[in-house]
């Protein structure tokens, strides 16, 4: 019995230190290039997708076509139905719906993560230009006033520093790069919990969603 009950307090001690044990995930991305790098208690992961990955076997796909490119006519009908305007409203409706979704369940999630999660030493670089010399001006103005919109709404959620962010315009042609990196600290109890929550948030959704198409 004694060995049992050493067993069973052994088991406990072990999840309670997976569960509260600090994880931590560095996130770099540059050049179309993203690197994650996972590290918790003695084990480490590295995410590389600049990595060749295996060559699959070619598969033959048949190309799929429009009937505009298959050269069969399309049904007078269904083109305006498409250009109907209440074919329109109706997508809007449909939209805004899994907008407010999502953005229940969301806040719903970061309420539960509530400065659960700490993001630090987050790197910003953007190169960009619009081709215009006054729009690229005014998207640097925009673009620093956005940052500090959302690092306000996140600081409400997260312990989130205040990134290093360094916006070059180019005056004199169209481009864009982004180079940002950042590490996020969270133990995993708390992403369960936030997960348990949004997903009951979820069916509380699709619930009431059923109630009310059967009234």
């Amino acid at each position: 019995m004694r060995y049992v009950l050493a067993a069973i307090l052994l088991i406990v001690i072990v999840i309670l230190v997976l569960l509260f044990s600090k994880m931590t995930v560095w996130i770099a991305y540059r050049d179309d290039v993203l690197l994650i790098r996972l590290r918790f208690l003695i084990l480490r992961y590295t995410y590389d997708s600049s990595r060749p990955k295996k060559e699959k076997k070619k598969t033959a796909e048949r190309e799929k076509k429009t009937p505009e490119q298959a050269g069969e006519s399309v049904p007078q009908e269904k083109a305006d139905e498409k250009k109907a305007i209440g074919y329109w409203i109706d997508k809007i409706k449909e939209y805004y719906g899994l907008f407010c979704d999502v953005t229940t369940v969301a806040a719903k999630v970061l309420g539960a993560l509530r400065y659960k999660l700490q993001v630090r030493e987050v790197k910003i670089d953007v190169t960009y230009g619009t081709g215009d010399a006054a729009q690229t001006g005014m998207a640097y103005g925009g673009a620093w006033a956005a940052v500090s919109q959302l690092y306000m709404l996140l600081s409400q959620y997260l312990i989130f520093e205040y990134p290093r962010m360094e916006l070059t315009p180019v005056f004199d042609q169209k481009c864009f790069s982004l180079a940002a990196e950042g590490i996020i600290c969270f133990r995993p109890v708390h992403i369960i919990k936030a997960a348990v929550i949004g997903l009951s948030a979820y069916y509380k959704q699709l619930s009431h969603k059923k109630k009310d198409a059967d009234r």
